[in-house]
């Protein structure tokens, strides 16, 4: 059984926004079983799945899968543990720039240039974007001329 994802600590849903919400009880935590069906099902993508990797009976993973995907607790930690991970592994120049790699790869050995050039105009830009302020335009250049070298 592969292992969740890590465990990301969530506030409370319903934090306290004024003097008067203060005085109302912070909601439970969610039960672990709970979490780690939020963690599976991000991971996986399946209800079912999340529900049998979480440790819920296979005889009724479906349902408790569809069930627990219908409670609004669940679905916001759902959505919490997505932003988060977005925030943490989507956002870094090089990963994008690793994933417009193989965008650029198969219209490439496809003859589709069209679509590969657009593939390294956005690596272009996030790279731009990335590097420091004080590196000259010249590394650009070469990127690019790199590049349209493999054109030919």
């Amino acid at each position: 059984m592969p292992s969740p994802l890590p465990t990301l600590k969530h506030p409370a849903v319903n934090t306290p926004t004024t003097a008067s919400d203060a005085a109302a009880p912070a909601p439970k935590p969610l039960r672990h079983h709970h979490e780690a069906f939020c963690q599976y099902f991000v991971l996986y993508g399946n209800a079912t799945t999340a529900a049998i990797e979480a440790g819920f009976a296979g005889k009724w993973a479906r349902n408790q899968g569809y069930r627990l995907g219908r409670q609004p607790v669940i679905r916001a930690r759902i959505a919490e543990v997505r932003s988060m991970l977005s925030r943490d592994f989507c956002l870094k120049p090089d990963v994008l720039l690793g994933k417009l790699e193989a965008v650029y790869q198969r219209p490439h050995e496809n003859h589709q240039f069209h679509a590969a050039a657009r593939a390294v105009e956005i690596q272009a830009r996030i790279a731009r974007q990335s590097w420091p302020a004080k590196t000259p335009d010249t590394e650009m250049t070469t990127f690019c001329a790199l590049r349209e070298s493999s054109f030919m």
